[in-house]
Parts: C-alpha cells; structure tokens; sequence
C-alpha cells in the first residue's frame, strides 16, 4: 500500500538546477527550507561547487527591475538637462548620444535577484544561515571551477588557473598589467557567490 500524501493549499515551487542528483521544480510548503529540499533532490554531486551557488528570488527581481528602470528615468533626465544646458557641441552631443543609447539598454531579468547565501554552512545546518524559500525561487550549482577571470581595465582580459599563493596583483600582471584609464585605487573582487570585496590599497 502506497500512500501519496498532499501538500497544503499555500504551496509554491522551486527550481534546483546544476550538481544535484535530481535536478527539478519542486514543490515547497510554507516554511520549507532551502537545506530540506537540496536534500529532497538528492543532494549535492561530488564535483558540485557550494561556494559558488546561485540563488535567485522572484520578489527580490521585481524591486531591483523597479529601481533600475527608476534610474534609467533619473539619468535620461540628467541628459536631457545637460544637452539643453551645454548646446550643440559635436563632442559633447556625441558623448550625451552614447550615454542616452546605454540608458535605452533593456533590462535582463534573468541577471537580477540574486541572494547571497552560505550555501556550505547552509548545508551544515548552521540554523542562522537557514533559508525560508519562497515560490519561484530558483537555485543554480554550478560545477568546480578553479579559474580566476581579470576583467577591466587590463591589456589581456583573460582567466588564469588559479593558485592559493598567488595575489590579485600577480593575476593584473598575467593579464598585462593595467591600462592608462585604470583607475588602481578602486580595484574589486567577485567573489563566486556572489559577494564583492574592495581590495584598494592592498
């Protein structure tokens, strides 16, 4: 005998992609946990990369798609005050041109609404790492990936194996070094969850 129970009318989904056994929509009841349904999907595979995980959140999408657009508005605005306040300079109206052409760029949905999480501690049932999912959550695990990307304002933009001895200044160095319109002072680190890091100064 196989019983098949139901969830509760207040349910929702998440989508589990990458290095998990069984990766899926699954539903989620109220007060579901991100760990209870990594474990569900049968947990992580062997060359899964945790610190690396992508979590991404419906809700938090809509408020930066809101506040991008509101700042595309803010900066149209700025443009259309500075053309009218320095004239027709061909330099300076080619340069306002360039500027209102970016601002038109639509904005891609599927880059936004990413949530920082400790998915390693997360998975170690560290409880004040825990996450209470919610529909249309999406979680990406992305496979190992020892590489660190130099981009910007570097001769080479390029990815470089990477090694635990090895500092920030060596990779720029791999990479060329930097150009004339690098500004050093303001150098910064993606981390791969996500996170950034000044490193200015050091």
């Amino acid at each position: 005998q196989i019983t098949v129970k139901s969830f509760s009318g207040d349910t929702g989904t998440i989508r589990i992609t990458g290095e998990v056994f069984f990766p899926g929509v699954y539903p989620i009841s109220s007060y579901e946990t991100l760990a209870n349904v990594i474990s569900r999907a049968g947990g992580l595979k062997i060359n899964a990369a945790p610190q690396s995980a992508i979590f991404q959140r419906d809700s938090l999408k809509r408020l930066e798609y809101d506040r991008l657009i509101k700042l595309q508005q803010e900066a149209k605005r700025s443009i259309l005050f500075s053309q009218q306040s320095f004239g027709q300079d061909r330099e300076t109206t080619l340069d306002l041109a360039m500027l209102d052409g970016i601002m038109e760029t639509e904005v891609d949905l599927e880059d936004l609404g990413r949530l920082v999480i400790d998915l390693e501690a997360i998975l170690e049932g560290q409880n004040d790492k825990a996450i209470i999912l919610e529909d249309g959550d999406t979680l990406i695990i992305p496979k190992q990936r020892n590489v660190v990307a130099v981009i910007g304002e570097v001769y080479v933009p390029n990815s470089h194996v990477f090694q635990q001895n090895v500092s920030k200044d060596d990779y720029i160095r791999l990479s060329g070094g930097v150009t004339d319109y690098a500004d050093p002072d303001n150098v910064y680190i993606i981390k791969s969850d996500g996170s950034i890091a000044s490193v200015s100064g050091n």
